[in-house]
């Protein structure tokens, strides 16, 4: 698994402790000001500044990982390429606006570095941390779809298709679950007058913000993978296709005690050699490590159907 995608997810398990020990004000006391709102009120800003993070850091391994295999700048989309050199100087920007002067010196010279490795075409490309995400304060759903479509993504088409794989079309569309919550954290970090609403929190953490991050890497992850292949076998980048990409989903069975596999690509499914209960981090780290299916998303429902975790192609 991915440090990003770890991390993450460690942290969407601490909000839900620290949710699950938050008691419902008492009656005549939902004041903006009690003790419980105001426990609340911070972890809205603390979950979305979590997949904000997510986001930011999971985008750098990505394509530090299309860099290290040896993939150069110039063959990168022509969009692809711009919106990348674009958010770069934005971002440094935005970060020299905020910093003293003694951090802006070695800030330049290391991006420098990088964006080196956009010019020189005997360079492989080094990613800047300002390439995604870096901009503003805040990441916008604008900047999401800006950067996929970049490189070929067609936002909508492909976040829809994942979703409804998942089986959680019943949560609306992936755009719309991420202007709620930022909305949600914009109420809480400024406003005060967000609803009490602890059920609905918990619900978000258990499922909500890692079926974006889910859907947003699933995007990232595939889209780039098809790009490094083209450019290791020398061949022209082909328009990308959400049907194209292969889930592997590991869901529980509670009757049987085991793990379902399915996998599944287009409007194919293969129905596969279930998992013993005990065996499924054994499982996970092979499909990690194996040579066969190394295209393939594997991702995991527990019991209680929430996503617990998953596994990409980069």
């Amino acid at each position: 698994m991915s440090t990003a995608t770890e991390e993450f997810l460690l942290g969407m398990a601490g909000l839900e402790a620290a949710a699950s020990k938050i008691a419902s004000p008492t009656m005549g006391y939902a004041s903006t000001r009690s003790a419980e709102y105001l426990q609340l009120n911070g972890l809205h800003v603390v979950s979305f500044s979590l997949l904000e993070d997510f986001l930011r850091r999971r985008t750098l391994e990505v394509l530090t990982s299309i860099g290290k295999a040896n993939v150069k700048f110039e063959y990168f989309p022509d969009n692809m390429k711009l919106h990348l050199l674009q958010e770069t100087f934005k971002g440094i920007n935005f970060y020299l606006g905020r910093k003293t002067t003694e951090n802006k010196l070695d800030t330049l010279l290391i991006d420098i570095l990088s964006i080196n490795t956009a010019a020189d075409e005997n360079l492989a490309y080094m990613p800047s941390e300002f390439s995604f995400g870096r901009s503003q304060s805040n990441i916008s759903l604008t900047q999401v779809v800006a950067f996929l479509e970049s490189f070929g993504v067609s936002v909508s088409a492909t976040f829809s298709s994942l979703i409804a794989r998942l089986r959680y079309e019943h949560l609306g569309s992936p755009e719309g679950i991420f202007s709620r919550l930022a909305e949600n954290r914009n109420m809480a970090a400024h406003a005060f007058n967000l609803n009490f609403n602890l059920v609905e929190f918990i619900n978000d953490v258990k499922i909500a913000f890692k079926v974006l991050a889910f859907v947003y890497d699933t995007s990232l992850s595939h889209s780039l993978f098809q790009i490094k292949q083209a450019a290791i076998k020398g061949e022209p980048i082909k328009d990308f296709n959400a049907d194209t990409i292969c889930l592997k989903s590991v869901r529980y069975d509670s009757l049987k005690g085991e793990w379902q596999v399915m996998r599944q690509i287009g409007e194919n499914e293969d129905q596969q050699k279930p998992i013993k209960e005990k065996n499924l981090h054994a499982k996970l780290d092979a499909f990690r490590n194996g040579k066969h299916d190394k295209e393939d998303t594997v991702y995991v429902i527990n019991s209680a159907g929430a996503l617990q975790t998953w596994i990409q192609p980069i």
